[in-house]
């Protein structure tokens, strides 16, 4: 029993998204990687293509879960106009989680879209410096953020409208007590997982692979949740494949990987004797 405290860290910034495009006419091909927003132009010739749009990952809560991995959305044969003007729009992380009141949870990123194509961005991870309003909710997106020590629940992956393409999962759960683990956020091919009392925060959920580079590449992975592990010793709680930042136990967490829409790692937390949320 007693009162106690939060010793608290800030939760990583969430990675920003990518678009890449991939034609073929004629036995020609041609590809672009776009890592930040502007207007294209088409190439003669091409009039369809092979695709892949990632949104901004979620930032980590402040003594909280990880962000929820930037949606994943991957096709071909989408048709372009040749010559025709493209306005890409490659989604930015969320910030970190800091401070006291609403801002202690983790932002969400932002979404990509080019032409009818919109992936969703990545959920903020749950955050915690002491009673309400200083502590917020994991934040739904394209993969969820996961959940703290105080609200426990965890952020819900949302399809938007092209829900058969668009790919993202939920993050996991936090705990209330032992270690207080924050949850993974989820990953674009895995949920993240849940914190645990005795062994600290979940992993971010993994994301999933693309060729469309030219080799296998993993994208949009979740953020490691925080925990109240004490040493800043311990391993890290492990970002997903694709770019998800690991979860710390005392430390601020580590950011998502930029051009991978990975979700950041929760910053932890230490507790120790006094009044509650200093």
């Amino acid at each position: 029993g007693g009162n106690h405290y939060n010793t608290s860290s800030d939760g990583g910034s969430g990675g920003s998204g990518i678009i890449i495009l991939k034609y073929r006419a004629a036995n020609r091909a041609s590809r672009h990687l776009f890592t930040s927003s502007t207007s294209f132009t088409v190439p003669k010739g091409y009039d369809t293509a092979e695709f892949l749009v990632v949104a901004g990952g979620g930032g980590g809560g402040r003594n909280g879960g990880g962000g929820g991995a930037g949606g994943f959305h991957a096709g071909s044969g989408h048709s372009i106009t040749p010559e025709g003007s493209l306005t890409i729009t490659v989604g930015a992380g969320g910030a970190g989680g800091f401070g006291t009141g609403t801002q202690v949870g983790g932002s969400n990123g932002t979404n990509s879209n080019f032409s009818t194509i919109t992936s969703i961005a990545g959920g903020g991870g749950s955050g915690n410096n002491g009673p309400a309003p200083n502590n917020v909710r994991a934040r739904n997106g394209g993969s969820g953020g996961g959940g703290g020590q105080a609200p426990t629940d965890k952020g819900e992956a949302i399809s938007g409208d092209q829900p058969s393409s668009h790919l993202g999962s939920d993050g996991g759960v936090g705990t209330a007590s032992g270690l207080y683990g924050a949850g993974g956020g989820g990953g674009a091919g895995q949920v993240g997982e849940d914190g645990s009392t005795s062994t600290g925060g979940g992993n971010g959920g993994n994301g999933l692979s693309s060729t469309i580079t030219g080799s296998s590449e993993f994208f949009a992975g979740g953020g490691g949740g925080g925990s109240n592990n004490g040493s800043g010793s311990s391993p890290d709680y492990i970002g997903g494949l694709g770019g998800g930042g690991d979860g710390q136990d005392s430390l601020v967490g580590k950011n998502g990987e930029s051009g991978r829409g990975g979700g950041a790692g929760g910053g932890g937390y230490a507790v120790s004797p006094g009044p509650l949320g200093q």
